[in-house]
């Protein structure tokens, strides 16, 4: 039953529970998830971080390569940002090329670190 009033009924079904200060999953409004960091997961790569947010986990890796600089930016360095999301981290994900979701948010990271640079 509430799970039917979860989806016919979301406003209500939250409002209850801000009524009494507390989470579905029973944790207080200012409770936090358990985080879990572990740097260097990946022994591939040139730097890599694990981040665990209670059930939801997020990985970064960095691939560094040496490369020779534009005539007309000699001074300018190249950052190539890439998001992977593969089947494993939803199932709204499939294999194949990149999602479109991983797509827009490739663009938005490229636009972010441009406008830092």
């Amino acid at each position: 039953m509430a799970v039917n009033v979860k989806i016919a009924q979301p406003v209500e079904y939250f409002r209850k529970f801000l009524e009494q200060d507390t989470r579905p999953d029973g944790r207080a409004l200012a409770e936090v998830r358990p985080v879990m960091l572990n740097v260097g997961s990946i022994t591939t790569a040139e730097g890599s971080a694990l981040v665990k947010l209670g059930n939801t986990a997020v990985l970064c890796a960095i691939k560094a390569e040496l490369t020779v600089p534009k005539d007309d930016a000699p001074k300018c360095g190249l950052i190539v940002p890439n998001v992977d999301l593969p089947p494993i981290c939803s199932p709204m994900f499939k294999p194949g090329p990149p999602s479109e979701i991983a797509q827009a948010a490739t663009v938005f990271m490229n636009d972010v670190i441009s406008r830092q640079v």
